[in-house]
């Protein structure tokens, strides 16, 4: 696999100490019920550019660096099985209310980073930030250009190339996305056949996507959870609380913790 020096240093950057993930209340149960995050296939999400961004400068680095024959499988990549789950460093944000509450009432689950990282790095996933710059980008596909053409042999390179590109390519993102500073935990590519691949019902099609667990009872990445915009902020409130006290996510009785893990957004936007 080519490597690039830039994206390691940029997977190394430390995390903030929070994370969150926007849901609906479908995924809230189903998160906290099971577990598990469910990583989506990238090429399903809302990003209409997600992954063929990344295809599209490859192509453009390897024609200004007169080695086109470098990538000449795109077609073979461009469906790669890879899978993320996206968090978003602010739990509170109203563009994220709006994209990923199902423009009804949502929900951001407050991660712990550091067990996020810890948990899913020891599975072999990366875990870093989004990377929204085209220059940089293109500096670091580069940089998987130069260390690929240190294989012997063409079929070698290419090969190298790929691996490489599908790596670092699961972190790019169009400039527009860069309010979300989102970072994600991304898998590499899996077998569609993998026991922990399943599907889902989309808007407009199934959408595959990767069980990621997310740890039990005190021990899972899930430490508090912020209510979104809500007509009944306090019922609300009151049920992700006893919804965590039942599967262990609050350490004791849900009156002395029901004010620090389940907290309410301060964003006064109605969409009831």
């Amino acid at each position: 696999r080519a490597n690039s020096s830039s994206f390691d240093e940029h997977l190394a950057q430390p995390a903030p100490e929070w994370l969150y993930h926007y849901t609906t209340q479908v995924g809230l149960l189903g998160i906290v019920e099971e577990g598990q995050l469910r990583a989506t296939k990238i090429q399903y999400m809302n990003d209409s550019t997600e992954f063929e961004w990344a295809l599209n400068i490859a192509e453009k680095v390897c024609c200004d660096r007169n080695v086109p024959d470098l990538f000449p499988r795109r077609a073979g990549i461009a469906n790669a099985n890879i899978f993320a789950a996206c968090f978003c460093e602010n739990g509170d944000l109203l563009s994220q209310w709006r994209a990923y509450s199902g423009s009804a009432y949502g929900f951001a689950l407050g991660m712990h980073a550091s067990t996020l990282f810890r948990i899913f790095n020891q599975d072999g996933f990366q875990c870093g930030r989004c990377i929204y710059d085209a220059e940089r980008q293109a500096q670091i596909v580069g940089e998987l250009v130069t260390d690929s053409l240190k294989q012997r042999g063409e079929l070698n390179q290419q090969a190298a190339f790929e691996r490489g590109l599908i790596r670092v390519g699961t972190f790019f993102k169009h400039e527009k996305f860069n309010e979300e500073n989102e970072w994600r935990i991304a898998t590499g590519p899996m077998a569609i056949t993998d026991a922990k691949v399943g599907f889902k019902p989309g808007q407009s099609m199934p959408t595959p996507y990767f069980r990621l667990d997310l740890g039990k009872a005190r021990d899972s990445a899930i430490k508090h959870i912020t209510v979104g915009p809500s007509p009944h902020l306090m019922l609300s409130k009151s049920s992700v609380a006893m919804l965590m006290h039942r599967h262990g996510l609050l350490p004791e009785s849900i009156e002395s913790q029901h004010t620090a893990d389940v907290r309410e957004s301060s964003i006064p936007f109605r969409n009831w």
